[in-house]
């Protein structure tokens, strides 16, 4: 969900990287976006010494993978530019309200990047993240397939859904206390009582898959929150189905 000022802003940054790209045509050095940083951990100052040896992947011909159909701008593959995407749609709305819309097993990648964390106890009744919410999250994701009475290893080829092609439910938050949230919310939507399956939904991914590839950028409220002495959280989940032997 992208609130009405946010989304006149996007349409304006779109509108104006289109205008100069367009008066500079046959410039060969023209880009859509400039006004960007890439995210690396030398700019991270909570990332330690941690290094990301991620490059940039390239997409796919359906244009369903995670990363950004960009080619490494130079021999190294450090990811310093991103060209931008010819398949993105803005919903001007609540985006709750869309997932019912949504095709079951249609979705690739599910991003909840920096919600409202509704910090207060009275608040988290409004908190994106639900229980119900994350029960339409598995719904319209893509399965990664496992054979009852085995361990992950035991992937069902026969159901069309392969490891490759599993859906991701991907959070970043620089809220303690909405991280540890979701990783509850998660543990219910996995617990029996609220699963009629009783088989969880989701596998955690631990380690997420490298941020260059669903969250390149470093956004104005990030950089926000690490001057204002709060780290990002990043947590991933697989969304999953078991099947009877």
């Amino acid at each position: 969900e992208i609130h009405n000022p946010g989304i006149g802003v996007v349409c304006t940054r779109i509108e104006q990287a289109w205008k100069n790209n367009h008066d500079h045509a046959n410039n060969e050095g023209s880009e859509y976006w400039t006004d960007y940083t890439l995210y690396s951990p030398q700019l991270d100052p909570f990332s330690g010494s941690y290094t990301d040896q991620t490059k940039c992947l390239n997409n796919d011909d359906d244009g369903d993978t995670l990363s950004s159909s960009n080619e490494p701008s130079n021999d190294q593959g450090n990811c310093t530019s991103m060209a931008p995407y010819s398949n993105l749609r803005i919903h001007a709305g609540d985006g709750f309200k869309l997932l019912p819309k949504l095709p079951s097993n249609s979705i690739s990648a599910i991003l909840v990047t920096f919600p409202d964390p509704f910090p207060k106890e009275d608040g988290k009744q409004w908190r994106l993240i639900q229980v119900q919410t994350v029960l339409e999250f598995h719904r319209i994701l893509r399965k990664q397939t496992f054979t009852a009475g085995t361990e992950c290893g035991g992937i069902v080829k026969s159901s069309g859904v392969d490891d490759t092609g599993a859906g991701i439910f991907f959070l970043a938050t620089d809220h303690d206390g909405y991280d540890q949230w979701t990783r509850e919310v998660m543990d219910q939507v996995n617990h029996k009582q609220h699963n009629n399956h009783q088989s969880p939904k989701f596998r955690l991914l631990d380690p997420c898959p490298s941020r260059l590839e669903w969250l390149p950028a470093i956004s104005t409220y990030e950089k926000r929150g690490w001057d204002e002495g709060r780290s990002t959280n990043l947590s991933c989940w697989m969304a999953m189905e078991i099947v009877p032997l």
